[in-house]
């Protein structure tokens, strides 16, 4: 009976022991975009607010709709108009994105830090670089129900 309930428990702690390493190299192996799909964040500025929500689709990953002081409406932004949108890593922990239109490029890093979305754009136009960072906090207000300014 010892032999048996010694191997009930060994068994038991194998089992539990490989669910559990599953489960972290399961997380491990999502993308960032897998990651924070449908999570929406929110930056706001003395003369703007823009929201943000990812994908998880690599043709359409981020969604953008910013609105001006004074506005009770918000406006759409498309990233995909105009240019070409790559791709370039969706890894665990970034995603980083190029954006090629007429006379500038620029790369959009995004990534976790603490609680809040880093967005690193490194913009080159007409030959002239410069480097942005943003921080965006979650935002809980669901923005399909935002008011639509016309456009």
């Amino acid at each position: 009976f010892q032999m048996f309930c010694l191997a009930l428990v060994t068994g038991m702690f194998l089992f539990l022991g490989s669910c559990d390493d599953d489960d972290d190299e399961s997380q491990s192996s999502n993308t960032f975009l897998e990651k924070n799909a449908g999570k929406s964040w929110v930056e706001t500025r003395d003369y703007e607010t823009i929201y943000l929500r990812l994908n998880n689709n690599t043709n359409n990953f981020l969604d953008i709709w910013y609105s001006y002081e004074g506005d009770n409406c918000y406006y759409d932004d498309d990233i995909y108009e105009g240019g070409t949108v790559k791709i370039i890593e969706n890894s665990s922990d970034k995603l980083i994105v190029e954006v090629v239109y007429q006379g500038g490029k620029d790369i959009l890093t995004f990534s976790l830090q603490g609680d809040k979305l880093k967005v690193v754009v490194d913009e080159t136009y007409d030959g002239e670089t410069d480097q942005y960072i943003l921080y965006f906090d979650s935002a809980s207000i669901n923005l399909d129900n935002l008011n639509m300014c016309d456009s």
